[in-house]
């Protein structure tokens, strides 16, 4: 995805009236860069001149620049869009409020939410909730990846609702048609896709996933997904011969992985999107989700669900997603429809042009 970026053709959005190509600043703190961020730095280097500022801390984002050459670069902007609403989004929110410069806040959902029963949520301490209400309020326009996502920054945030845009991630992001035939789909294959940590044994219902394979023993349970603590290590002690765990994987392989499983699980104690579940309906897997966050939002009738934490009820869902080739056509159209690079496109465009009009 990076070398594809790297390598577009940019090409300039001018209007009649002005020729002069329009000037984005696009900024996210390098710890936070996923695909969805790389995805908007796209769109955005098709349409605009962009200068990309990555950072480590905010201070070195300062630090880095100066303070007079930051003024400066927002000042030759005619847009700044920032990834997250923190600290950073909050201190270019201000700056461009002082030099008339209209900025946008993409929200990732983990900043718009306040659960310390499951330790997630940048609302969970009083300076995550002031960053994140000084973004969002400062900010001219908020994005965010779910209706779901609307109503609770609305809610946490006081932050008025027609600021708020709800903007769908795009899928089809591998480069690839999502081709796939039920017929060649490997005959018992459930996949659970995500970062493997602590936080996320509960929160994406890795745990509850593991543990479910034990109740359908005649099934593949495979967890796909980087390891980024020990937790790896108390999932493989917990989980029956029938679970296997993949990490480093590449796009290759997991869009592989798409084509070969019948079912998506994402037994999540929360979503604010569920991207990689989206990604798996296109390539027609039954979706097996619980009724939390933005899940019914991305699911519709298209999967099954289940209350959260309940291992058997876990794989009785599963067995019956495992043979409803009805479902996995369903969740294919609903998500090549909805969920699209070309409609997250149209949607940012009009907003960005519609933004810099008024500036």
């Amino acid at each position: 995805m990076s070398e594809e970026i790297t390598q577009a053709n940019f090409r300039t959005a001018r209007s009649k009236k002005d020729s002069r190509p329009k000037s984005v600043l696009f900024v996210y703190e390098k710890s936070h860069r996923r695909r969805f961020v790389e995805l908007d730095l796209m769109i955005l280097r098709r349409n605009y001149r962009v200068t990309k500022l990555e950072y480590d801390v905010l201070l070195g984002m300062i630090k880095q620049l100066g303070a007079i050459g930051l003024v400066r670069l927002v000042r030759s902007s005619d847009l700044i869009v920032s990834w997250w609403g923190d600290r950073h989004s909050a201190f270019l929110g201000f700056l461009g409020r002082i030099l008339g410069r209209p900025t946008i806040v993409i929200s990732g959902g983990y900043d718009v939410v306040r659960m310390p029963e499951i330790g997630y949520g940048l609302g969970n301490t009083f300076r995550g909730r002031l960053c994140a209400y000084l973004a969002f309020h400062l900010s001219t326009k908020v994005v965010v990846n779910s209706t779901d996502s609307k109503k609770t920054i609305v809610r946490n945030y006081r932050v008025p609702r027609n600021k708020v845009e709800v903007v769908y991630h795009g899928t089809d992001v591998f480069g690839v048609t999502p081709e796939w035939k039920y017929e060649k789909k490997r005959n018992g294959l459930a996949i659970a896709v995500g970062k493997v940590s602590w936080l996320n044994l509960r929160r994406k219902g890795f745990e509850a996933f593991v543990l479910g394979a034990a109740f359908l023993p005649t099934a593949e349970f495979r967890v796909i997904g980087p390891w980024m603590d020990d937790s790896i290590e108390y999932l493989k002690q917990i989980a029956p011969k029938n679970v296997t765990f993949r990490t480093n994987v590449g796009d290759s392989e997991l869009v592989e992985s798409y084509r070969q499983a019948k079912v998506i699980v994402q037994a999540s104690y929360h979503e604010g999107f569920g991207c990689a579940l989206a990604e798996a309906m296109t390539f027609g897997c039954v979706p097996v989700v619980t009724p939390r966050g933005a899940l019914p939002e991305v699911v519709g009738e298209t999967g099954y669900y289940v209350e959260y934490g309940r291992p058997e009820d876990l794989a009785s869902a599963i067995g019956l997603a495992m043979n409803d080739a009805k479902k996995a056509c369903l969740a294919s159209e609903r998500a090549t429809r909805l969920f699209t690079v070309g409609e997250r496109q149209r949607r940012f465009l009009e907003m960005t042009e519609g933004l810099m009009k008024k500036a």
